[in-house]
């Protein structure tokens, strides 16, 4: 999770028609997520895990949480927080196992070229033609975050009514 600079479009039309005062039409706009795309120049704070899900063990009880964290503002200058995003990185292990704690991401981008990797599947042997076989403890991984390549994931943005401002450094929930 994160936060944003950013202005939505559909809210942002409402408020600055000249001469007319449409802010009635934004009502339920801010009771439900937008999902869009934001790029990494929006982005107000350094990013923060909310929760770790490891698919692998997880119960519907894992999915019922509320988790404190801290933000810190990194704007070179005061700027208004008019929204949070959430998005998630994903990490798979050739094992199966837990990504040891501090795995960085990966983080694509358009210019990056990438190579699409054959794991074993169902007891079988991969391909010997990609790198990651026969390293037992690769990660791969990928994030639907700002910061990287877009993706059919998008992000997941919760626009507050009141904006509130930050400057560098300042902690805030």
């Amino acid at each position: 999770m994160s936060t944003v600079r950013c202005r939505h479009p559909t809210i942002s039309k409402y408020l600055t028609r000249t001469g007319f005062d449409l802010t009635a039409m934004t009502e339920g706009l801010y009771d439900e997520s937008v999902v869009d795309v934001l790029g990494p120049s929006t982005l107000l704070s350094k990013p923060v895990s909310v929760k770790d899900l490891f698919i692998r063990e997880i119960t519907i009880g894992d999915l019922d949480f509320s988790n404190p964290f801290k933000l810190v503002s990194t704007s070179e200058k005061r700027v208004k927080v008019r929204a949070f995003v959430l998005y998630f990185d994903t990490f798979f292990t050739s094992t199966g196992d837990r990504v040891p704690p501090g795995t960085e991401v990966t983080i694509t981008r358009a210019e990056d070229s990438m190579l699409a990797e054959v794991w074993p599947v169902g007891g079988k042997p991969a391909h010997k033609r990609r790198q990651s076989v026969g390293q037992k403890d690769r990660v791969t991984s990928f994030s639907t975050g700002p910061a990287s390549e877009p993706t059919h994931w998008k992000q997941t943005l919760f626009i507050l009514k009141q904006p509130f401002s930050v400057s560098r450094g300042l902690f805030f929930f």
